[in-house]
């Protein structure tokens, strides 16, 4: 653990810099690499699961490179974490007698991206993020409006399937995701007509989760955006999280409005005690058989993860088994490719590498960590790095700038 980052005054640079705004290509490139593989496998020529597994490792194979190149005491931390990771994952590799690339890349996404975060305090991060939401709200919305035109030129269906990660589904009445026709209907404000809307994402749960993260981010920052920044900010993602249907982000978000001044004025470390506590309620609920447990609604998602927690052996938790869980949640991912140990590792590393955070990072701290509780039950696209890198990235990026000593004047906005 150390007491200290890197936090330095930003420069006031205007124009092009790519040694400045590389971390930004990085991270958009992330979000938005699959739309364009999706664009090229529906128009130009057919993409298999390998140049996806490519355009992901050279992803992070560069953030790694930008985020480490210059070693302080946190980046240190992070590296040791990322050691820690993969002499992890190589252990169990050579236990299972295979090798683990895809749990190795969903876990170490969060040591890097927080690395490439503290080495972007030169960047004007929020600006860049309002841009980035009010393109994918552009996107949306052709999708809303020209559903079969939009789904036509990016047909997520055949994505899906040549990446191998969807059956080729007759039933779908688009060329969506499964998941992008719910079979009960939406459940925020259902429009006849209308589908759990992707965008960029390509599926409607990623997008429901950028959704929050980047209201996440701006609720931290709202003492340095001016009024109408925060509210277009805010505005846009509620409305993005309405054209998902995304619940799990609706439910953390309204959190996040609600506690947000009890979070500023805890010690981050309290965040440790956040998936505990979901796990307990989510156990009494499902004991209690709050929720209906059939269908894939909540309760059959929590009913699902208790029900893989009760049926764990000493291989599960030591990452030893090879039963694949058909939970659909993150614990049980995690559970099921790394064991206790890694997910010990992945839950704990973000608070204790420092000793005080700023009161921005704080609070992001308490969101995000209320928003791996409920995908560790709930979903574990948590893990995707069309969001995860982005949410990473945001916490080393508040932490390396400490916006507490450059807040907006009220009379200045």
């Amino acid at each position: 653990m150390t007491s200290q980052v890197e936090i330095c005054a930003p420069e006031t640079i205007r124009g092009w810099n790519i040694g400045r705004d590389f971390p930004a290509i990085l991270v958009i490139a992330c979000i938005a690499f699959n739309f364009g593989l999706c664009f090229i496998n529906a128009n130009v020529t057919p993409i298999s699961a390998g140049p996806i597994i490519l355009c992901e490792i050279i992803l992070i194979g560069l953030s790694a490179a930008y985020g480490f190149r210059r070693l302080t005491k946190a980046k240190i931390f992070w590296l040791g974490v990322l050691a820690l990771q993969i002499f992890w994952l190589g252990l169990l590799s050579m236990a299972k007698q295979e090798l683990l690339m895809k749990p190795l890349r969903d876990v170490m996404i969060l040591p890097i991206f927080v690395t490439l975060g503290l080495a972007a305090y030169r960047l004007e991060f929020t600006k860049i993020l309002l841009w980035i939401s009010a393109a994918i709200t552009a996107l949306a919305m052709f999708e809303v409006l020209a559903a079969q035109t939009f789904l036509m030129i990016f047909n997520f269906k055949s994505y899906f399937v040549a990446k191998g990660a969807m059956e080729d589904l007759n039933w779908l009445a688009l060329n969506t995701f499964a998941s992008g026709i719910r079979p009960g209907g939406r459940f925020l404000f259902d429009l006849p007509g209308v589908h759990r809307i992707s965008s960029v994402f390509l599926e409607p749960v990623s997008l429901g989760f950028y959704a929050f993260i980047s209201a996440l981010y701006f609720v931290c920052v709202k003492n340095t955006m001016t009024r109408l920044q925060y509210g277009l900010g805010l505005f846009i993602s509620f409305l993005l999280i309405w054209l998902s249907d995304g619940r799990m982000a609706l439910g953390c978000l309204i959190i996040m409005l609600s506690f947000r001044s009890i979070f500023s004025r805890l010690d981050h470390r309290f965040s440790l005690l956040i998936f505990p506590l979901c796990l307990f309620l989510a156990y009494v609920v499902d004991q209690a058989q709050i929720l209906n447990i059939t269908g894939e609604g909540l309760g059959a998602r929590i009913h699902s993860t208790m029900m893989v927690l009760s049926q764990s052996n000493f291989d599960i938790l030591l990452g030893l088994s090879k039963y694949a869980f058909t939970a659909d949640s993150g614990l049980a991912d995690l559970l099921q490719n790394q064991g206790i140990l890694g997910v010990v590792l992945y839950w704990i590393s973000p608070a204790l590498f420092i000793r005080k955070l700023p009161q921005q990072a704080r609070i992001y701290l308490f969101g995000l960590s209320i928003y791996l509780s409920f995908g560790f039950l709930l979903s574990p696209a948590v893990f995707s790095i069309k969001t995860a890198a982005l949410l990473w990235f945001l916490y080393g990026y508040l932490i390396s700038r400490d916006f507490t000593h450059e807040a907006i004047e009220p009379n200045s906005r």
